[in-house]
């Protein structure tokens, strides 16, 4: 008798493990990097640079765990699919965050309650983690170059 519930295979428990780890490895070092660009931001602007570290580190992670989640799942897609969706990917992102940008300008968000400085410098820094932690783990995975399995021709 089934409980009714579909059971994920081991295989995909496996993958999701996997995603969760990546995702980790990589949130992990953005967040230090976030925590230490607020520290510095408050003790130069006070809250307001608090608010706007934080405001741009959202922003960071927020950007790049959708990619990360998106391009994994069109990894499996052929190579010519996955070039399409990774570029129509950028270009959506690049769109939704000047989008995002010209909202909080105009609401009046940009300036006392984000300050302007202490958001851009979050958003460089949390992007310098976060590429060099994808570097890294890239670096270091283990990722077989060829196929052992394959006959020779």
């Amino acid at each position: 008798m089934t409980s009714g519930r579909p059971t994920a295979d081991p295989a995909s428990r496996a993958q999701q493990a996997t995603l969760a780890d990546n995702l980790r490895r990589l949130w992990l070092p953005t967040v230090s990097v976030a925590a230490v660009v607020a520290a510095v931001a408050a003790m130069a602007r006070g809250w307001s640079g608090v608010a706007g570290a934080l405001a741009g580190a959202l922003l960071v992670l927020a950007s790049f765990t959708l990619s990360h989640l998106v391009l994994t799942a069109a990894a499996r897609l052929p190579p010519e699919l996955t070039f399409v969706i990774a570029l129509g990917l950028y270009v959506a992102k690049v769109l939704a965050l000047a989008l995002c940008f010209v909202v909080l300008e105009r609401l009046g968000f940009l300036g006392d309650p984000l300050h302007r400085v202490a958001m851009g410098s979050s958003v460089i820094v949390c992007t310098l983690a976060w590429t060099f932690a994808e570097v890294r783990r890239t670096v270091m995975a283990r990722i077989p170059t060829y196929d052992l399995h394959r006959p020779m021709s």
